[in-house]
Protein backbone atom coordinates (compact mmCIF):
# COMPACT_ATOMS: atom_id res chain seq x y z
CA UNK A 1 0.00 0.00 0.00
CA UNK A 2 2.79 2.33 -0.64
CA UNK A 3 2.81 4.90 -3.13
CA UNK A 4 5.73 6.25 -5.08
CA UNK A 5 5.98 9.31 -7.23
CA UNK A 6 6.42 8.37 -10.87
CA UNK A 7 9.30 10.83 -11.23
CA UNK A 8 11.19 10.01 -8.06
CA UNK A 9 13.39 7.18 -6.88
CA UNK A 10 12.70 7.43 -3.49
CA UNK A 11 6.99 3.09 -2.55
CA UNK A 12 -3.42 -4.42 2.50
CA UNK A 13 -6.37 -6.12 5.56
CA UNK A 14 -9.12 -8.61 5.94
CA UNK A 15 -12.13 -8.70 3.66
CA UNK A 16 -14.04 -6.41 5.96
CA UNK A 17 -11.09 -4.07 6.39
CA UNK A 18 -9.19 -4.73 3.24
CA UNK A 19 -5.82 -3.59 2.16
CA UNK A 20 -4.51 -2.23 -1.08
CA UNK A 21 -1.21 -3.38 -2.51
CA UNK A 22 0.95 -0.68 -3.94
CA UNK A 23 3.99 -1.45 -5.97
CA UNK A 24 7.28 -1.08 -4.19
CA UNK A 25 10.04 -0.47 -6.71
CA UNK A 26 13.74 -1.22 -6.41
CA UNK A 27 15.50 1.44 -8.53
CA UNK A 28 18.32 0.35 -10.82
CA UNK A 29 20.93 2.02 -8.57
CA UNK A 30 19.11 1.45 -5.29
CA UNK A 31 21.25 1.38 -2.18
CA UNK A 32 20.67 -1.83 -0.16
CA UNK A 33 19.45 -0.91 3.31
CA UNK A 34 17.86 -2.41 6.43
CA UNK A 35 14.07 -2.80 6.66
CA UNK A 36 12.30 -1.77 9.86
CA UNK A 37 8.73 -2.70 10.78
CA UNK A 38 6.25 -1.46 13.40
CA UNK A 39 2.63 -1.96 14.44
CA UNK A 40 0.88 -5.27 15.08
CA UNK A 41 2.99 -8.43 15.31
CA UNK A 42 0.13 -10.94 15.42
CA UNK A 43 1.81 -13.32 12.95
CA UNK A 44 5.45 -12.34 13.21
CA UNK A 45 5.18 -9.68 10.50
CA UNK A 46 7.58 -7.44 12.42
CA UNK A 47 10.30 -10.12 12.41
CA UNK A 48 12.15 -8.96 9.32
CA UNK A 49 14.77 -11.50 8.15
CA UNK A 50 18.31 -10.19 8.61
CA UNK A 51 20.03 -8.61 5.62
CA UNK A 52 19.83 -5.61 3.35
CA UNK A 53 16.95 -4.88 0.98
CA UNK A 54 16.17 -2.91 -2.15
CA UNK A 55 12.39 -2.78 -1.51
CA UNK A 56 9.70 -4.12 0.81
CA UNK A 57 5.90 -4.32 0.64
CA UNK A 58 3.41 -4.91 3.49
CA UNK A 59 0.27 -7.01 3.01
CA UNK A 60 -2.28 -8.50 5.40
CA UNK A 61 -0.11 -9.75 8.28
CA UNK A 62 2.75 -10.63 5.91
CA UNK A 63 5.40 -8.81 3.94
CA UNK A 64 7.59 -9.45 0.91
CA UNK A 65 11.03 -7.95 0.41
CA UNK A 66 13.49 -7.70 -2.46
CA UNK A 67 16.94 -8.58 -1.13
CA UNK A 68 20.14 -6.87 -2.23
CA UNK A 69 20.64 -9.61 -4.85
CA UNK A 70 17.09 -8.95 -6.16
CA UNK A 71 15.70 -12.27 -4.92
CA UNK A 72 12.46 -12.32 -2.90
CA UNK A 73 11.85 -13.27 0.72
CA UNK A 74 8.63 -13.25 2.74
CA UNK A 75 7.80 -13.18 6.44
CA UNK A 76 4.69 -13.21 8.63
CA UNK A 77 1.45 -15.12 7.93
CA UNK A 78 1.43 -17.88 5.32
CA UNK A 79 -2.21 -18.98 5.23
CA UNK A 80 -2.45 -19.09 1.45
CA UNK A 81 1.18 -19.59 0.45
CA UNK A 82 1.95 -15.87 0.49
CA UNK A 83 5.50 -16.60 1.62
CA UNK A 84 6.16 -19.20 -1.09
CA UNK A 85 7.99 -16.68 -3.27
CA UNK A 86 9.14 -17.61 -6.79
CA UNK A 87 12.84 -17.81 -7.68
CA UNK A 88 14.58 -15.28 -9.90
CA UNK A 89 15.48 -11.61 -9.86
CA UNK A 90 12.84 -8.93 -9.36
CA UNK A 91 12.59 -5.15 -9.60
CA UNK A 92 9.19 -4.45 -7.98
CA UNK A 93 6.79 -6.17 -5.57
CA UNK A 94 3.29 -5.65 -4.17
CA UNK A 95 1.75 -7.57 -1.27
CA UNK A 96 -2.04 -7.77 -0.97
CA UNK A 97 -4.60 -9.79 1.01
CA UNK A 98 -4.55 -13.26 -0.58
CA UNK A 99 -1.06 -13.12 -2.02
CA UNK A 100 1.42 -10.95 -3.86
CA UNK A 101 2.78 -10.11 -7.30
CA UNK A 102 6.17 -8.94 -8.52
CA UNK A 103 7.85 -7.76 -11.71
CA UNK A 104 10.81 -9.82 -12.86
CA UNK A 105 14.02 -8.28 -14.16
CA UNK A 106 12.77 -8.94 -17.72
CA UNK A 107 9.51 -7.05 -17.03
CA UNK A 108 7.19 -10.06 -16.85
CA UNK A 109 4.84 -10.67 -13.93
CA UNK A 110 4.87 -13.38 -11.28
CA UNK A 111 2.03 -13.87 -8.78
CA UNK A 112 1.59 -16.34 -5.92
CA UNK A 113 -0.56 -17.16 -2.91
CA UNK A 114 -4.23 -18.03 -3.29
CA UNK A 115 -5.58 -18.20 -6.83
CA UNK A 116 -9.03 -17.05 -5.73
CA UNK A 117 -10.49 -14.81 -8.46
CA UNK A 118 -7.49 -15.84 -10.57
CA UNK A 119 -5.16 -13.57 -8.60
CA UNK A 120 -2.21 -15.94 -9.03
CA UNK A 121 -2.67 -15.98 -12.82
CA UNK A 122 -1.29 -12.66 -14.08
CA UNK A 123 -1.42 -11.50 -17.70
CA UNK A 124 1.49 -11.91 -20.09
CA UNK A 125 3.61 -9.05 -21.38
CA UNK A 126 6.07 -6.64 -19.81
CA UNK A 127 5.22 -4.16 -17.07
CA UNK A 128 6.63 -1.28 -15.05
CA UNK A 129 4.23 -1.26 -12.06
CA UNK A 130 1.93 -3.69 -10.29
CA UNK A 131 -0.54 -3.31 -7.43
CA UNK A 132 -2.39 -6.11 -5.63
CA UNK A 133 -5.54 -5.26 -3.70
CA UNK A 134 -7.98 -7.56 -1.92
CA UNK A 135 -9.76 -9.26 -4.80
CA UNK A 136 -8.14 -7.61 -7.80
CA UNK A 137 -4.78 -6.57 -9.21
CA UNK A 138 -3.73 -3.94 -11.72
CA UNK A 139 -0.47 -3.38 -13.62
CA UNK A 140 0.97 -0.77 -15.97
CA UNK A 141 2.38 -2.15 -19.22
CA UNK A 142 5.59 -0.78 -20.68
CA UNK A 143 3.50 1.15 -23.23
CA UNK A 144 1.56 2.84 -20.41
CA UNK A 145 -1.70 0.96 -20.88
CA UNK A 146 -3.32 -0.98 -18.03
CA UNK A 147 -3.95 -4.69 -17.53
CA UNK A 148 -6.08 -6.07 -14.70
CA UNK A 149 -6.91 -9.50 -13.33
CA UNK A 150 -8.86 -11.02 -10.47
CA UNK A 151 -12.34 -9.63 -9.72
CA UNK A 152 -11.97 -6.92 -12.37
CA UNK A 153 -15.59 -6.80 -13.50
CA UNK A 154 -15.67 -3.28 -14.98
CA UNK A 155 -13.94 -2.10 -18.16
CA UNK A 156 -10.47 -0.64 -17.63
CA UNK A 157 -10.12 2.95 -18.92
CA UNK A 158 -8.12 3.45 -22.08
CA UNK A 159 -5.16 5.76 -22.39
CA UNK A 160 -1.72 5.78 -20.86
CA UNK A 161 -0.85 5.81 -17.17
CA UNK A 162 2.11 6.41 -14.88
CA UNK A 163 0.59 4.33 -12.09
CA UNK A 164 -2.53 2.49 -10.92
CA UNK A 165 -3.44 1.33 -7.42
CA UNK A 166 -5.93 -1.36 -6.46
CA UNK A 167 -8.16 -0.99 -3.40
CA UNK A 168 -10.73 -3.47 -2.17
CA UNK A 169 -13.23 -3.21 -5.02
CA UNK A 170 -11.98 -0.18 -6.91
CA UNK A 171 -8.92 1.12 -8.74
CA UNK A 172 -7.47 4.61 -9.02
CA UNK A 173 -5.19 5.48 -11.92
CA UNK A 174 -2.70 8.29 -12.45
CA UNK A 175 -2.79 9.27 -16.12
CA UNK A 176 0.32 10.49 -17.92
CA UNK A 177 -1.15 14.00 -17.94
CA UNK A 178 -1.22 13.92 -14.12
CA UNK A 179 -5.00 13.64 -13.72
CA UNK A 180 -6.78 10.93 -11.74
CA UNK A 181 -9.48 8.46 -12.69
CA UNK A 182 -11.20 5.84 -10.51
CA UNK A 183 -13.53 2.98 -11.31
CA UNK A 184 -15.16 0.04 -9.55
CA UNK A 185 -17.53 -0.20 -6.60
CA UNK A 186 -18.55 3.17 -5.17
CA UNK A 187 -18.33 3.24 -1.38
CA UNK A 188 -17.70 6.19 0.93
CA UNK A 189 -16.79 8.39 -2.04
CA UNK A 190 -13.77 6.36 -3.21
CA UNK A 191 -14.57 7.14 -6.85
CA UNK A 192 -14.79 10.90 -6.25
CA UNK A 193 -11.16 11.64 -7.08
CA UNK A 194 -9.97 15.24 -6.69
CA UNK A 195 -9.38 17.41 -9.75
CA UNK A 196 -5.99 18.72 -10.75
CA UNK A 197 -2.62 17.21 -11.52
CA UNK A 198 -0.68 14.84 -9.31
CA UNK A 199 2.59 12.92 -9.25
CA UNK A 200 1.73 10.01 -6.95
CA UNK A 201 -1.27 8.02 -5.71
CA UNK A 202 -2.18 5.45 -3.05
CA UNK A 203 -5.43 3.55 -2.51
CA UNK A 204 -6.83 1.11 0.04
CA UNK A 205 -10.18 -0.22 1.28
CA UNK A 206 -12.22 2.98 1.67
CA UNK A 207 -9.94 5.91 0.83
CA UNK A 208 -7.19 7.24 -1.36
CA UNK A 209 -4.36 9.76 -1.23
CA UNK A 210 -2.68 11.73 -3.99
CA UNK A 211 0.44 13.89 -3.95
CA UNK A 212 0.87 17.10 -5.93
CA UNK A 213 4.18 18.19 -7.46
CA UNK A 214 4.75 20.59 -4.54
CA UNK A 215 4.68 17.67 -2.11
CA UNK A 216 1.26 18.44 -0.63
CA UNK A 217 -1.20 15.58 -0.10
CA UNK A 218 -4.96 15.44 -0.67
CA UNK A 219 -7.28 12.59 0.32
CA UNK A 220 -10.78 11.38 -0.50
CA UNK A 221 -13.19 8.72 0.68
CA UNK A 222 -13.80 7.57 4.25
CA UNK A 223 -12.25 9.66 7.05
CA UNK A 224 -13.52 7.83 10.15
CA UNK A 225 -10.03 7.62 11.68
CA UNK A 226 -8.62 10.87 10.31
CA UNK A 227 -6.84 9.01 7.51
CA UNK A 228 -7.46 11.89 5.11
CA UNK A 229 -5.93 14.47 7.45
CA UNK A 230 -2.39 14.42 6.11
CA UNK A 231 -0.08 16.88 7.85
CA UNK A 232 1.53 19.69 5.87
CA UNK A 233 4.29 18.59 3.51
CA UNK A 234 6.26 18.63 1.51
CA UNK A 235 6.42 14.86 0.99
CA UNK A 236 8.32 12.77 -1.55
CA UNK A 237 6.23 9.58 -1.26
CA UNK A 238 2.99 8.44 0.37
CA UNK A 239 1.34 5.20 1.45
CA UNK A 240 -2.03 4.06 2.78
CA UNK A 241 -3.46 1.26 4.88
CA UNK A 242 -6.99 0.64 6.07
CA UNK A 243 -7.74 3.68 8.24
CA UNK A 244 -4.28 5.25 8.14
CA UNK A 245 -1.74 6.96 5.94
CA UNK A 246 1.97 7.75 5.88
CA UNK A 247 4.48 9.82 3.99
CA UNK A 248 8.19 10.45 3.75
CA UNK A 249 9.13 14.11 4.06
CA UNK A 250 11.85 15.69 1.96
CA UNK A 251 14.28 15.34 4.85
CA UNK A 252 13.66 11.57 4.89
CA UNK A 253 11.66 11.47 8.13
CA UNK A 254 8.35 9.62 8.44
CA UNK A 255 4.93 11.09 9.20
CA UNK A 256 2.00 8.76 10.00
CA UNK A 257 -1.63 9.72 10.65
CA UNK A 258 -5.05 8.13 11.15
CA UNK A 259 -5.75 4.93 13.12
CA UNK A 260 -3.24 4.66 15.97
CA UNK A 261 -4.01 1.08 17.02
CA UNK A 262 -1.00 -1.16 17.75
CA UNK A 263 1.27 1.89 17.78
CA UNK A 264 0.85 2.32 14.02
CA UNK A 265 1.14 6.12 14.19
CA UNK A 266 4.40 5.89 16.17
CA UNK A 267 6.95 5.34 13.40
CA UNK A 268 10.66 4.82 14.03
CA UNK A 269 12.95 7.83 14.00
CA UNK A 270 15.57 8.36 11.34
CA UNK A 271 15.70 8.87 7.58
CA UNK A 272 13.94 6.57 5.14
CA UNK A 273 13.68 6.07 1.38
CA UNK A 274 10.41 4.10 1.14
CA UNK A 275 7.43 3.12 3.29
CA UNK A 276 4.54 0.71 2.81
CA UNK A 277 1.49 0.16 5.01
CA UNK A 278 -0.27 -3.13 5.56
CA UNK A 279 -3.50 -3.76 7.43
CA UNK A 280 -2.08 -2.97 10.88
CA UNK A 281 1.68 -2.79 10.42
CA UNK A 282 4.21 -1.06 8.21
CA UNK A 283 7.63 -1.59 6.68
CA UNK A 284 10.16 1.05 5.68
CA UNK A 285 13.65 1.12 4.18
CA UNK A 286 16.18 3.17 6.09
CA UNK A 287 18.27 5.68 4.19
CA UNK A 288 21.72 4.15 3.98
CA UNK A 289 24.41 6.47 2.68
CA UNK A 290 27.53 4.54 3.72
CA UNK A 291 28.32 3.16 0.25
CA UNK A 292 27.89 6.62 -1.25
CA UNK A 293 29.70 5.87 -4.51
CA UNK A 294 27.69 2.63 -5.06
CA UNK A 295 30.87 0.62 -5.58
CA UNK A 296 30.58 -3.15 -5.82
CA UNK A 297 34.24 -4.15 -5.64
CA UNK A 298 35.72 -5.01 -2.24
CA UNK A 299 36.15 -3.25 0.03
CA UNK A 300 32.73 -1.72 -0.61
CA UNK A 301 33.41 1.09 1.86
CA UNK A 302 36.56 3.16 1.35
CA UNK A 303 37.87 6.72 1.29
CA UNK A 304 35.92 7.41 -1.90
CA UNK A 305 32.70 7.02 0.08
CA UNK A 306 33.90 9.62 2.56
CA UNK A 307 34.66 12.07 -0.25
CA UNK A 308 31.33 11.32 -1.93
CA UNK A 309 29.43 11.71 1.34
CA UNK A 310 30.92 15.02 2.43
CA UNK A 311 30.47 16.58 -1.00
CA UNK A 312 26.84 15.47 -1.10
CA UNK A 313 25.80 16.29 2.45
CA UNK A 314 28.36 18.67 3.97
CA UNK A 315 29.11 21.12 1.16
CA UNK A 316 27.18 23.90 2.91
CA UNK A 317 29.00 23.52 6.24
CA UNK A 318 31.09 26.60 6.94
CA UNK A 319 34.28 24.79 7.95
CA UNK A 320 33.94 21.57 5.93
CA UNK A 321 36.41 22.89 3.33
CA UNK A 322 39.12 23.11 5.95
CA UNK A 323 42.02 23.37 3.49
CA UNK A 324 40.23 26.12 1.47
CA UNK A 325 40.78 24.22 -1.80
CA UNK A 326 39.02 25.31 -4.98
CA UNK A 327 39.68 22.25 -7.14
CA UNK A 328 37.08 19.51 -7.74
CA UNK A 329 36.08 17.79 -5.56
CA UNK A 330 36.10 20.74 -3.20
CA UNK A 331 35.84 18.47 -0.15
CA UNK A 332 38.39 15.67 0.03
CA UNK A 333 40.31 13.51 2.46
CA UNK A 334 42.68 16.43 2.89
CA UNK A 335 39.88 18.33 4.60
CA UNK A 336 39.44 15.46 7.03
CA UNK A 337 43.16 15.53 7.89
CA UNK A 338 43.06 19.32 8.11
CA UNK A 339 40.01 19.22 10.36
CA UNK A 340 41.56 16.71 12.76
CA UNK A 341 44.76 18.72 13.08
CA UNK A 342 42.89 22.01 13.47
CA UNK A 343 40.27 20.89 15.99
CA UNK A 344 41.19 17.50 17.43
CA UNK A 345 44.92 17.76 18.13
CA UNK A 346 45.61 16.62 21.69
CA UNK A 347 42.30 14.82 22.06
CA UNK A 348 42.62 11.27 23.47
Amino acid sequence: MTLHSHNRLACRAILVASVAGVVTVAPARAQPAPVVAWGSNSNGQLSVPPGSYLAASAGTEFAIGIRHDRTLVGWGANWDGQLNVPPGEFVAVSAGFWGAAAIRADGTLAAWGSNIYGLATPPSGTFTRVSVGTSLAIAVRTDGTLAGWGAMWLPIPTGTFHDAQGGRDFVVGLRTDGTLVAWGDEFAGVLNVPPGQFVAIAATDKHGLAMRSDGSVVGWGNNSSGQLNAPPGPFVSIAVGDGWGAGIRRDGTLAVWGDGSYGMTLPPVGRFTSVDLGDSFAVALRACAANCDHSTTPPALNVNDFVCFVNRYAAAESYANCDASTTTPVLSVNDFVCFLNAYAAGCP
